[in-house]
């Protein structure tokens, strides 16, 4: 179907490298993901961003959160979802979600702000990553290896729709299916793929 590499092949079992700080109370609920960036920075506010989302308290703190300029974008987001959308607000808060609770807030919300730490709390729970067939992220360099391949007529420009994300969703779990991984890992191996063709645009 699609020819990977064999080195590739070789690291369908490692995650990708998730955010190296260590000092972050992570919680087994997914709000605990949703309130870390997605690029550390070292004065980072987890505590206020915590207490924002779970307050539903708009945007306006966002500056104190001492987040980069890409991350500000990403909890804009993601206070608007949890703001209004009392279903992901559920889900998001509630202590040990089921694989079922986590799919269903993936189609709720099909952005990389909200997929993003979605996919880092699988990582971190794989019992629930073996199992897991909803969306995943569909980041830039994900959006590389998706236009270099040949999936038919399918290209994706721009912000991925959400039938892109179905799209990706159905690759993904197909391939998962047949090299016996998790989808979680496609995705990964996706995002590693993306990285290369970024790197070296040329390299087929």
């Amino acid at each position: 179907m699609v020819r990977l590499a064999d080195s590739i092949f070789l690291r369908l079992s490692l995650n990708q490298p998730v955010s190296p700080e260590t000092t972050i109370f992570v919680g087994n609920n997914y709000l605990s993901y949703l309130s870390r960036p997605v690029t550390p920075t070292e004065n980072f506010n987890y505590n206020l961003a915590y207490d924002s989302l779970l307050n539903r308290t708009p945007p306006d703190k966002i500056p104190k959160l001492n987040c980069s300029i890409r991350d500000t974008n990403v909890f804009v987001a993601r206070f608007q979802v949890m703001a209004t959308d009392n279903e992901f607000f559920r889900v998001a808060t509630k202590t040990d979600p089921t694989v079922e609770d986590l799919e269903a807030i993936s189609y709720r919300s099909a952005i990389f702000s909200t997929l993003y730490p979605l996919k880092i709390y699988l990582l971190h729970h794989p019992i629930l990553s073996k199992i897991y067939r909803g969306f995943l992220p569909f980041g830039s360099q994900v959006k590389n290896y998706i236009n270099r391949h040949a999936f038919g007529d399918w290209t994706v420009e721009g912000t991925p729709s959400f039938k892109d994300h179905v799209m990706l969703q159905s690759i993904s779990n197909m391939m998962a299916d047949e090299w016996g991984v998790p989808s979680v890992t496609i995705n990964n191996v996706m995002y590693i793929q993306g990285q290369k063709i970024k790197s070296n645009p040329e390299e087929k």
